[in-house]
């Protein structure tokens, strides 16, 4: 299984009776719930995932404010940091309006260590290496 199916059958089973589980069930809901689910090791939410773990799951999350890593005026998140936080985040991530969402706690702890910009600066020199 990919992460993102396995992430939506832990999301499920939370949700409802294991024994109702079935892979079409996972696969519909997998194409709902993510970004890309034809990358299956994305994480990014689509807004019914957020939605799903905010008020349903009522799973916990911390908002970071990207404002200072973008230009001014863009809604849209530029690809390579797309890529970037798909490579390096491990759990769930959703972008709404010049915030990043996650869930994760690990990705949380390094986030709130050092910051959005020095992250993206230490990742960008990981990934290039």
């Amino acid at each position: 299984m990919s992460r993102q199916e396995d992430y939506t059958k832990a999301f499920l089973e939370q949700h409802i009776a294991g024994s109702l589980i079935t892979s079409d069930l996972i696969l519909h809901y997998k194409r709902l719930w993510w970004r890309n689910p034809y990358k299956p090791n994305s994480l990014n939410l689509t807004k019914q995932g957020f939605v799903f773990l905010r008020d349903t799951l009522k799973i916990e999350f911390v908002e970071f404010d990207l404002t200072s890593t973008l230009p001014d005026l863009v809604e849209i998140l530029p690809f390579k940091d797309v890529q970037m936080y798909d490579n390096n985040l491990d759990g769930p991530w959703y972008v709404r309006k010049q915030c990043l969402i996650v869930f994760s706690g690990k990705d949380i702890t390094m986030i709130s260590l050092y910051g959005i910009d020095n992250m993206k600066k230490m990742l960008k020199r990981r990934n290039d290496k």
